[in-house]
């Protein structure tokens, strides 16, 4: 019932200074699988192990990945642990602000976490009735910010006392939820208030949800699995967690190779389909209620 935090575990690849030491603490340990559990740089850090398997026989041990992030940013598995916790709690945040805001005319830009994967801001949009969200995948345009804001004013002009906006802490380099948001209110003339909300660091706390709880334990349970297999039959494969197939593991590499290293997010983002759905949804100057 607690979060991966106690662990103790942090953002870190190693360095190629660093692969001896690990191979001597595999060795000096006796060390005979690893189930890793962790976000894009434990896949990171697998996939350098495998790279690295003819150089250091030490890695050459079955090793069980497991997809555990807020940002939801692995390839192969559908919502990585800690992904549906972190999505309660910003739409719970949402909620709040949207209650705080209900006695004023005013628009709230709220950041939320998610690194260069959308899938928190978008799926957080979406269930908080957001009339925009910003997403790193699509980006921000000064001609973009036009059309928003002339919606932003008309739905004011027109009777709205609130309107929401959500955007990924990564959407954009240059056009952050703080200079969003003051674009919004000097655009405004004094119609509404605007206030920025970075929910920030709250997404990666909070009581581990009952969907997260389930996920974590049934993975941990075909890792485990994968491993006494391996173990059992004189194998030494790295293997990851994948949804559709038998066991629920797949060759590492398999996985691997659908990774958008650059972006750091999967090729394949199946949340993306749901823009279709927040656009829809978005405010456009003369839409009625």
């Amino acid at each position: 019932n607690t979060g991966g935090a106690t662990f103790g575990t942090r953002r870190y690849v190693p360095t190629e200074a660093d692969l001896y030491l690990m191979a001597r603490q595999l060795e000096e340990h006796n060390i005979d699988g690893l189930l890793i559990s962790g976000g894009f740089h434990a896949y990171a850090t697998v996939d350098m192990l495998e790279r690295e398997r003819h150089r250091y026989p030490a890695f050459n041990i079955p090793i069980a990945l497991l997809p555990a992030s807020v940002d939801n940013n692995l390839p192969g598995w559908s919502m990585a642990v800690g992904s549906d916790t972190a999505l309660n709690t910003l739409v719970d945040s949402i909620d709040m602000v949207r209650m705080s805001a209900s006695a004023s005319k005013r628009a709230f830009v709220v950041e939320a976490m998610g690194r260069t994967c959308g899938f928190l801001p978008l799926l957080g949009g979406i269930a908080g009735g957001a009339e925009k969200v910003y997403l790193p995948e699509t980006g921000i345009t000064l001609p973009q910010l036009a059309d928003d804001i002339a919606a932003l004013v008309d739905a004011f002009d027109t009777g709205r006392s609130f309107y929401l906006a959500v955007i990924g802490e990564e959407a954009s380099q240059h056009y952050t939820s703080e200079v969003v948001a003051k674009m919004f209110e000097a655009e405004g003339h004094g119609r509404y208030t605007v206030r920025q909300a970075v929910v920030g660091h709250l997404q990666q706390g909070g009581i581990p949800s009952p969907f997260d709880r389930i996920n974590a334990t049934r993975l941990a349970y075909h890792a485990i699995a994968y491993l006494d297999d391996q173990i059992e039959a004189g194998k030494a494969d790295y293997g990851a967690a994948e949804t559709a197939v038998e066991g629920l593991m797949s060759p590492a590499r398999r996985i691997m190779d659908m990774m958008d290293w650059p972006n750091q997010r999967p090729r394949d983002q199946w949340w993306l389909k749901l823009v279709a759905v927040a656009d829809e949804l978005s405010r456009r100057p003369g839409q009625s209620e």
